[in-house]
């Protein structure tokens, strides 16, 4: 995961050297493997464990530096999304596969151009500004952790399904054809295949230049199905390697709302008629029991509880009593 320090810093107050900020990542089990400067700023390159997923993006970063350095973290701020929980919003959505547990679509109207930071985030993370809906796409996926896609709504004169069953030639994004099996969970407009679902976006279904109805996918798709399906063709992208190792639950929530307040900073317009929900409720908090004493029998240490309730409580742990 790379790491750089100027967009880290946009959430929390560091102002330390990237040497010495390398030395508290590793202090927290995350190796850094190395050093570099990309367009101006520091970057760090870091090891992350793969059940880690709330530390493959910069705000997940910054929260584990807030709480080692006890420095506070600023929010995320996002914008509310107007949807539907039925499905039945300007777009109807269908869940044909239980794999796909959550699908938020948000209808746009958008004038996007370039824009200066998100190319420079963009560079930061080794990646090439494309269009900048979709280059907003992937900074909101590096800053959240959730991947979001985004289709020309031009598409969706047949709702939005979501399942399997189908086969054929696939044109990704990505130029190459792919053949598809009947077990891949796919984005579906009736007989349209808009998507490989976390994996890949369709060419004809993407969003083009000078186009300016969107429609905004924020989701959650089974890890092991996106994993099956990526093996299989050999493909593996920034998105799929989020879903295939367990997004946050709650993420395509925070996805989508934190892409419309970039939107609505950035001055291109905004949401167009109401959007649609489909799948489980939206409170996916778990209550897991813990004591005081498993502290040292995990780490060999004991903490103050002070100590521990700070940490918890950072991480963004509520104490239920």
């Amino acid at each position: 995961m790379l790491a750089p320090l100027k967009w880290i810093e946009e959430f929390v107050p560091l102002h330390l050297p990237a040497r010495k900020v390398a030395d508290l990542f590793t202090s927290i089990g995350l190796e850094c493997e190395g050093i570099g400067v990309v367009e101006g700023t520091e970057v760090l390159e870091l090891d992350t464990p793969s059940n880690r997923t709330d530390i493959l993006s910069i705000y997940g970063l910054a929260r584990e530096l807030a709480v080692r350095t006890d420095q506070p973290l600023s929010p995320l701020s996002t914008k509310r999304a107007i949807y539907s929980e039925v499905g039945d919003g300007a777009v109807e959505i269908q869940l044909l596969d239980d794999q796909c547990q959550h699908y938020l679509g948000i209808p746009l109207q958008l004038s996007p151009s370039p824009h200066t930071d998100l190319s420079e985030k963009l560079l930061w993370m080794g990646r090439n500004p494309i269009h900048p809906v979709v280059d907003l796409a992937n900074v909101v996926l590096f800053e959240t952790g959730q991947p979001l896609h985004l289709f020309g709504r031009a598409h969706l004169e047949k709702g939005l399904q979501v399942g399997v069953g189908r086969t054929g030639c696939f044109e990704g994004l990505d130029g190459e054809a792919y053949d598809l099996s009947p077990s891949d969970l796919l984005v579906l407009s009736g007989e349209e295949v808009l998507a490989i679902a976390g994996l890949l976006g369709g060419c004809r279904s993407a969003a083009q230049e000078g186009e300016g109805a969107f429609y905004l996918e924020a989701a959650t798709f089974a890890p092991h199905r996106v994993r099956r399906t990526g093996r299989r063709l050999s493909l593996s992208t920034d998105s799929s390697y989020r879903f295939e190792r367990g997004v946050d639950p709650q993420g395509y929530l925070l996805g989508a709302e934190r892409f419309l307040w970039w939107v609505k900073k950035l001055g291109w317009g905004g949401q167009e008629g109401e959007g649609s929900f489909v799948g489980n409720s939206h409170d996916a908090s778990l209550t897991i029991p813990w004591q005081g004493k498993e502290v040292e029998s995990r780490l060999g240490f004991a903490l103050p509880p002070h100590e521990e309730e700070r940490i918890f409580f950072g991480l963004g742990l509520e104490r239920k009593r």
